[in-house]
């Protein structure tokens, strides 16, 4: 029998481990859940532990601040220089669209 952990199970464990920011993110359990079965199995939950590890990236918009793991927009002068600054200027589909920035 296959285990899968839903969404209650899943806002659980952030609340516990202190990842409460991805809660305000509605959309993020089912981006996860790409098979639909509103559920995470095995290699949906491993994407969530690679995303937590190695990929936060978040919007630099104007309060947006939203989870960037799909198409996104970066500066590339600063993923140029990133290496020196450990830092990139990265913004969602939607404050890019809007004007919903500043950034030298």
């Amino acid at each position: 029998m296959v285990k899968s952990i839903s969404c209650l199970e899943f806002n659980d464990f952030l609340q516990q481990s202190g990842y409460n920011w991805i809660i305000n993110d509605p959309n993020f359990f089912k981006r996860l859940d790409r098979n639909g079965d509103n559920g995470l199995d095995f290699g949906e939950a491993l994407i969530f532990y690679y995303i937590i590890k190695t990929r936060y990236i978040r919007c630099q918009g104007y309060q947006c601040s939203v989870h960037l793991c799909g198409l996104y927009f970066t500066c590339v002068g600063c993923f140029d220089e990133a290496h020196k600054h450990r830092s990139t200027f990265d913004l969602c589909p939607a404050c890019y669209r809007n004007w919903n920035y500043y950034h030298h």
